[in-house]
């Protein structure tokens, strides 16, 4: 191994450019004693692999003729952790609906999305997150990110929120005497919804 580009990147996700000679028969790209996410021969002279969640370190190529492994070391960017996204059911318009976080990795950012909309941005404490109640339908998510690395991590899970409208119903009575006794005449009824049962 001669060189390779980036010396850092996000596990999972960073492509890795190993340049060097006699790649053939390559059997395994190791990154800090971690196998490679997934690696691609791409010549006797290149290979490009990402690298899995685990440990900084050498590089080792192995072939079956023998082995290689670089002169310095590769920095594995772990992703934020996974939580679950909270808040599915259905509420009314003059209330919402919190959508959440189970949990939280302090000062890494988390935000929330409905839909392809941004909502709102929250930053990790170590605890659970509520990003307060949606008066929106529709399928919320959360995504975190690492802002020393720049690393991402889909929030496992949506919050599906369905909204109703609240009623707003006026009832107007003709000629009522507060002080009488009886019935009164027929309520006009005016806003949404007027009919159905009313208490």
């Amino acid at each position: 191994i001669t060189s390779f580009t980036p010396d850092n990147g996000c596990a999972n996700t960073t492509s890795v450019v190993i340049t060097g000679t006699n790649f053939t028969g390559v059997t395994s790209v190791n990154f800090g004693g971690t196998n490679a996410a997934s690696f691609i021969v791409n010549s006797a002279t290149q290979i490009t692999a990402i690298p899995a969640a685990g440990t900084s370190g050498l590089i080792q190529v192995i072939t079956s003729g023998g082995s290689a492994t670089s002169s310095t070391s590769f920095t594995v960017n772990n992703l934020p952790a996974i939580f679950n996204v909270t808040g599915t059911g259905t509420y009314c318009s003059n209330t919402g609906g919190n959508v959440g976080l189970s949990n939280s990795e302090t000062g890494v950012n988390y935000q929330l999305f409905n839909g392809a909309t941004l909502v709102s941005t929250l930053t990790g404490t170590g605890s659970p997150l509520d990003f307060g109640a949606q008066t929106n339908s529709g399928t919320y998510t959360v995504v975190a990110t690492n802002p020393s690395s720049g690393c991402t991590s889909n929030m496992n899970g949506s919050a599906v929120i369905s909204i109703t409208t609240a009623p707003n119903t006026t009832f107007t009575y003709p000629n009522y005497n507060f002080c009488a006794t009886g019935t009164s005449g027929a309520a006009t009824l005016s806003g949404s919804p007027t009919t159905g049962a009313f208490s």
